[in-house]
């Protein structure tokens, strides 16, 4: 089910991408400092999100590091501290007489 739910996604957004480039297919200029070329709008627009996507998963990507070490260094702790109350329930408790 999951597997045609995702053949059916990636489809449709083939057909989107299709349609979006059928549309914008005219050439716009791109004038740099030292250099001017053509692209299609299309090819110009999803290359902008694409640079886009890379530079957001860079910057997240540094993000979900930390969070993954400060979630490692958090088990360890947790896994000590559970020892030591294994540790402290194993001690018998001397009452004074």
């Amino acid at each position: 089910m999951r597997f045609a739910l995702l053949v059916l996604l990636v489809l449709l957004v083939a057909v989107a991408a299709a349609v979006f480039t059928i549309y914008n297919a005219d050439p716009v200029a791109i004038d740099l400092y030292f250099r001017r070329f053509e692209l299609p709008l299309a090819t110009l627009v999803l290359g902008s999100m694409l640079l886009g996507v890379l530079i957001g998963l860079l910057l997240a990507g540094g993000v979900l590091l930390s969070r993954q070490a400060e979630v490692a260094r958090l088990k360890r702790r947790y896994h000590a501290l559970e020892m030591e109350v294994d540790n402290l329930r194993k001690i018998p408790i001397k009452e004074p007489h």
